[in-house]
């Protein structure tokens, strides 16, 4: 068999390779605006059906109408979890063999000539939607991101039905929370999902896209020695992609490559060098938003530059000040992507007692950080002469080491009642009807104070208290007094509302575990909720109290 011949020819024209990259990325840009649309026609279609289902029942009157509007809003959700995944994977399939084409016929135009082997669409897809995306700031599939928009959905519509069944509100009420009002201009609590959906289809788009590049890359490594990291020159980037900006990763496929895109809007893209082609730009220039600049200018370069007011909007006071005195940019990002355990630590508000805490980082290693729990503010309630008190301690003090919720109902004599588990880490259900002028105590393996869940169900079951333990020998009390009033868990929900996402946020950018991301939300928004509660419980006719028994 005669030996494949390779033919490099205008090479005068290999510069141009960059910006036939750049301008394809400004064409999947506005593909991925295509999608979106088409995606949020699909959940659009979903939210007209559900408005539809609640309008008819005019108002929540009973838990049974509840319940049943609940399973049909359950049913819808799911069915557009559904059918956003085919859409994507059939037009995700066509995408893929463009991309393909793509690479083969920039590597032609500028005299790339040899017989390229293109990947198998359905490999591409395969590989694309097994592994994983950086949705906002944590690591999705395309399925765990859909599934999860669907239970953001449903939940949405579901706690607004809950409070109309709470507060007797109609069933326009009830759609205008949810979906707004483009008369008075209120956005309605279904904007933000529609802005996740759209900002996740073009993340994705852009993931499929070079996931499809880099399988043909791989099916033709023979003419690829390395790839280099290509940045923008400009105030947007961020720290972690500008330190990488003009950094060559050698080799067919380097493990340590990181994977494109890196954040929601990422604009990088990965520039293949090819054999014998290497370097050939390096005379050239490249484009800044100040103007063409010298083609080897690197983005960390390029920022020495600037003026100090811009270099300081981009670095903040503390990394500017460092990078005055000569720290490299890639100072500031240890690791490439996270921060390290010592700054996971900093970021930990916590005061009063220390103890020893087990983290999993991104790579599944074990490691042993010192975090100081605040000495909780507040006035506890005397009730040592309770005849349950004694009896809810000791059986909080059991489940200290339990990783599930374990749920036990007493009376006020301290008889147990009911005590149950499903097994879970963050739910447990006692049966209905039992809760009523009883005491009901769980423990939270996840270390923080009550779930809105928590609150609603002691609310609708007329529990006399609401206990939660921790690990930590720290346990919270709700008792009701003897006028409360329900617009408590409305309330109680609109301040976790307003600080979960940011949380959320920042527990995925620490690259832990799902496990310990969940006790680090906890935890944070336990430093919120404590004070809150601590504050304003009492106007609602209830007593919060936080009991330490360390």
């Amino acid at each position: 068999m005669a030996k494949e011949r390779v033919v490099y020819d205008r090479i005068e024209n290999y510069t141009k390779l960059r910006d036939i990259y750049l301008r394809h990325g400004i064409n999947l840009t506005r593909f991925s605006t295509h999608e979106a649309r088409k995606l949020l026609e699909i959940l659009d279609t979903s939210n007209v059906q559900i408005r539809r289902i609640i309008s008819n029942a005019k108002t929540i009157e009973t838990k049974a109408r509840y319940e049943r509007i609940a399973r049909e809003i359950r049913r819808i959700t799911n069915e557009m979890a559904a059918g956003l995944d085919g859409q994507l994977e059939f037009d995700f399939m066509e995408l893929a063999e463009e991309e393909t084409r793509f690479v083969e016929n920039a590597m032609r135009i500028i005299g790339v000539t040899a017989d390229f082997d293109l990947p198998a669409p359905a490999k591409i897809w395969a590989a694309a939607s097994f592994g994983t995306y950086s949705g906002y700031r944590s690591k999705e599939t395309y399925e765990s991101y859909l599934n999860t928009l669907g239970d953001n959905v449903f939940k949405t519509w579901d706690t607004n039905v809950r409070s109309g069944y709470l507060f007797g509100l109609t069933s326009q009420q009830i759609n205008r929370a949810v979906l707004g009002s483009v008369k008075d201009m209120e956005p309605g609590q279904m904007q933000q999902l529609r802005r996740s959906l759209e900002t996740n289809t073009r993340t994705m788009v852009s993931h499929l896209a070079e996931t499809a590049r880099t399988e043909t890359y791989k099916k033709n490594s023979r003419l690829f020695s390395g790839y280099m990291y290509v940045g923008t020159l400009d105030s947007r980037t961020c720290l972690v992609c500008g330190s990488l900006d003009r950094k060559v990763f050698k080799g067919a496929d380097p493990p340590e490559k990181p994977v494109l895109p890196q954040h929601p809007n990422c604009r990088c893209l990965w520039l293949p060098e090819i054999k014998g082609m290497e370097g050939f730009d390096d005379d050239d220039t490249r484009a800044s938003v100040n103007g063409p600049v010298p083609a080897k200018m690197s983005y960390e370069d390029w920022l020495k530059t600037q003026p100090e007011d811009v270099q300081r909007d981009i670095l903040g006071p503390s990394r500017f000040a460092a990078f005055k005195n000569g720290t490299d940019l890639g100072s500031f990002v240890p690791d490439g992507k996270t921060l390290t355990i010592e700054q996971l630590k900093q970021t930990i508000e916590f005061s009063g007692f220390t103890i020893n805490e087990k983290w999993e980082d991104a790579d599944g290693n074990i490691k042993t950080i010192k975090i100081e729990y605040g000495n909780e503010a507040g006035s506890i309630e005397n009730r040592e002469n309770s005849l349950y008190i004694n009896e809810a301690r000791r059986i909080e003090d059991s489940l200290k080491s339990y990783k599930y919720e374990v749920g036990t109902i007493l009376d006020e004599k301290g008889n147990i009642v009911w005590q149950g588990s499903q097994g879970e880490y963050s739910s447990v259900s006692p049966p209905s009807g039992l809760v009523k002028d009883n005491i009901i105590t769980h423990n939270h393996p996840m270390d923080g104070t009550f779930t809105p869940d928590d609150i609603y169900s002691f609310i609708m079951e007329q529990g006399l208290e609401l206990r939660a333990s921790t690990t930590m020998g720290v346990t919270y009390s709700l008792r009701r007094t003897e006028t409360i009033d329900k617009s408590f868990y409305i309330n109680y929900v609109e301040v976790v509302n307003e600080h979960i996402e940011p949380i959320k946020a920042e527990a995925r950018s620490l690259g832990l575990s799902k496990l310990e991301s969940d006790r680090y939300l906890a935890r944070k928004l336990t430093k919120i909720l404590d004070p809150w509660l601590l504050e304003n419980s009492y106007e609602y006719g209830f007593i919060y109290t936080i009991e330490n028994t360390r």
